[in-house]
């Protein structure tokens, strides 16, 4: 049984913030390589993809984090 969770997802430069509507816990991850670049918010997708599932990880741990099928907003800011 999947648990369905909405996700607000923010992209900031070089950061990223998961906000779980449904509990209302908050995650933050700040990118380790950069992943903005002077064009485009997420230039480089691979650094930008490993900063979301950081901030994933802080919020869904252990089994929790293999059950979720989330719906997803995401806002560029």
């Amino acid at each position: 049984m999947a648990l369905q969770q909405t996700l607000y997802i923010r992209i900031y430069r070089n950061r990223i913030t998961i906000q779980d509507v449904e509990s209302q816990a908050i995650s933050s991850a700040d990118a380790v390589s950069p992943f903005t670049t002077d064009r485009l918010l997420a230039g480089q997708f691979s650094a930008a993809v490993e900063t979301l599932q950081k901030a994933i990880r802080q919020i869904y741990t252990g089994w929790r984090a293999l059950l979720i099928r989330p719906i997803i907003l995401i806002q560029p800011l």
